[in-house]
C-alpha cells in the first residue's frame, strides 16, 4: 500500500459530498461522520497514522469520515477517504498510487459538481423550484450551467 496524502478541500456538506461522489460514477459511498473507519490498502491492510507503514491493527489506522472502499473503484486500488477537520471541511487522503486517478483534475470536477449540488440544495432551502437546467458557453469559453426557476 502506498503513502497517503491529504489534500484540503472546500467540500463541509457530507451529503453533498457523497451525492458528488455519486455523480463522479462513485455510487457506494460509506458515510461515517462521527465514527471514522479504516482506510484499507489494495493489499488488504491498513497506513498507520503516522505513516511509519503497515499494520493489520485497525486501531493503529488512518481512519475517514466518508470513504469509497476500493472494491467500489476499478482496477487494483486502495480506499479513497475524507476527514472532516475540526473546521468543518473534508480533507481527500488519497495513496500516492491512486494520485494519477484521483489527481487534482479530478478533484477540481469533484468540486464543481460539488458547487453545483451545493446551489440546488441552497435553492431548495429557498423555497425555488428548478425548471430546467442547460449548459452555454461564455464570452470567455468556458461552460456555464444555468438553471430556470419558479417558487415553489
Amino acid at each position: 500500500m502506498s503513502e497517503y496524502s491529504e489534500a484540503q478541500t472546500e467540500f463541509a456538506d457530507a451529503e453533498i459530498l457523497i451525492a458528488a461522489l455519486a455523480a463522479m460514477g462513485y455510487t457506494t459511498v460509506e458515510n461515517n461522520i462521527g465514527k471514522p473507519l479504516p482506510l484499507v490498502g489494495f493489499q488488504g491492510d491498513y497506513r498507520t497514522v503516522d505513516g511509519a507503514g503497515h499494520t493489520k491493527d485497525a486501531a493503529l489506522a488512518l481512519k475517514a469520515d466518508v470513504i469509497v472502499r476500493r472494491k467500489y473503484i476499478s482496477g487494483p486500488t486502495n480506499d479513497l477517504g475524507f476527514v472532516k477537520g475540526a473546521d468543518g471541511k473534508f480533507k481527500a487522503i488519497i495513496s500516492e498510487y491512486d494520485s494519477t486517478r484521483h489527481s487534482a483534475a479530478w478533484l477540481a470536477r469533484l468540486k464543481g459538481e460539488y458547487a453545483e449540488l451545493n446551489v440546488v440544495k441552497t435553492m431548495k432551502r429557498m423555497g425555488v423550484r428548478i425548471t430546467n437546467r442547460s449548459t452555454r458557453r461564455n464570452a470567455q469559453g468556458q461552460d456555464e450551467v444555468v438553471y430556470s426557476y419558479a417558487k415553489a
